[in-house]
């Protein structure tokens, strides 16, 4: 050992400490650091988030008052029992889901850009997310499919009410299971590119998502060309015939 150094000894724990230390300092000072690059424009708040915002806001806005009132009108006339009644409940429930839960949660997503609200509320909110548009979709279909069977069999409404309330069962039913990959399949990840960028959702190439999106396309016609071909049989049938069904 030269004259004037002293010797020091670091151990493994010591290592480690000093090593977590250095990451961690480097990740809260990354726009200081060499550590990481610039984030790109796309990543941080911008005029395009600005404008989306706002629009989310006029949206909200719109769907509270329209909705709204219209429970308000529901609520006012609750003693009709109308399956239409019934319904327009269940498909205003789900709306006001959308409006004041989902909507409220992406514009402070990008207001904050990142994700910063953990692991749990990131699976939370996508379940949530997906929930809302399913049901509501679900619902739609049930009051489409009421319809239906009130054209084609206008004589058959011995079971017409309970028939309802089963549909909506179903939608419920189909929309609380149909969310729960959500919460599977998202969460909170580093960025590959950009590590500081935390955010939450899943990465995948854009191959991938296409083949998704063609897929789920392809089987929604398949599964719902039966429903519409049955339809166009049944308009095209004389309205004589329909007494006899």
């Amino acid at each position: 050992m030269d004259e004037g150094f002293t010797e020091v000894k670091i151990s493994n724990k010591d290592d480690n400490y000093i090593n977590k230390s250095y990451i961690k300092f480097n990740k809260s000072t990354y726009n200081e650091s060499f550590a990481y690059p610039d984030l790109p424009y796309q990543f941080t708040s911008n005029e395009d988030a600005i404008k989306k915002i706002t629009f989310r806001i006029l949206i909200l806005i719109f769907a509270a008052c329209g909705n709204l009132l219209i429970l308000a009108i529901l609520i006012k006339n609750r003693h009709q029992k109308s399956r239409v009644y019934m319904m327009l409940f269940h498909l205003i429930i789900s709306d006001l889901i959308v409006a004041f839960v989902t909507i409220p949660i992406e514009m402070s997503w990008m207001i904050s850009v990142q994700w910063e609200a953990g692991n749990a509320a990131c699976k939370i909110m996508f379940y949530v997310r997906a929930f809302g548009s399913y049901l509501s979709s679900m619902v739609g279909a049930c009051i489409s499919l009421d319809k239906y069977f009130a054209v084609v069999y206008p004589l058959k409404f011995v079971n017409a009410h309970r028939r309802s309330k089963i549909m909506l069962g179903v939608a419920w039913a189909i929309s609380i299971i149909c969310s729960i990959p959500q919460s599977i399949i998202f969460h909170v990840e580093d960025h590959l590119e950009y590590p500081q960028f935390i955010q939450c959702g899943v990465l995948i190439s854009s191959l991938g998502s296409t083949t998704n999106l063609r897929t789920i396309y392809l089987l929604n016609n398949l599964l719902w060309s039966p429903f519409f071909d049955h339809h166009i049989l049944q308009l095209q049938r004389p309205l004589g015939l329909w007494a006899n069904d």
